[in-house]
Formats: structure tokens, sequence, C-alpha cells
């Protein structure tokens, strides 16, 4: 049972670990981790990264000024993107439907 349960948190730390920081920057590009290629667009002019509250809305860190609002998120903390396009926020295991309100590509 422990066995598992080890296996299964070290798998998890090792996928959360791949993922990149969601970020913008002046223009409200979004961008995952060092990559020169915007992956979304929010309406700010705001650089840093984005973050969520435990009530599911956006902010760019530094910013007072929500940028949109993640349906059902609980946990609070860093958006992040692992390699297939998936958001995910800082301590939590589930995924977040974040398409439309970073306007993510395609």
């Amino acid at each position: 049972m422990y066995k598992g349960f080890w296996l299964l948190s070290s798998l998890f730390l090792s996928f959360v670990s791949s993922a990149d920081e969601l970020h913008t920057n002046a223009f409200g590009d979004v961008f995952n981790g060092s990559t020169p290629f915007s992956v979304g667009h929010v309406d700010t002019s705001t650089e840093g990264r984005l973050w969520c509250n435990a009530f599911g809305d956006i902010f760019v860190e530094g910013s007072p000024f929500a940028v949109g609002r993640l349906e059902g998120a609980t946990t609070e903390g860093v958006l992040y993107m692992d390699a297939f396009g998936d958001v995910y926020v800082t301590g939590s295991p589930f995924k977040v439907d974040a398409k439309s309100v970073l306007n993510l590509k395609d």
C-alpha cells in the first residue's frame, strides 16, 4: 500500500517539476517558461507570473486586477503548463480548463 503511494507521489512530483510557469509580458502575451513563442493572451499591461487564488481568479503577479476566472479551481498558486498543453495550479494534481480564460492557442 505504502509503496504504491510513494510511487504515485514521486511520479506526480517528477511530472509537475517538468512543467513551466505561465507568465505575461507588458503586452499581455502569455508565455510558457522560457520559450520565445506566445501560447496565449490576456488583457493586462503588467509583466509577471500568472497565479490563481482560492476562488479561481487569475492575477498577474504584482497587479491587483484579475485577468480572468477559472471555474472549479479551489487551490491557490502559480499556473503551470505541461508538455501536453494542460494547465495546473501549484499544489493540485488536477488540470484546470484555462483555454478560454488565457486565450490559449491550439
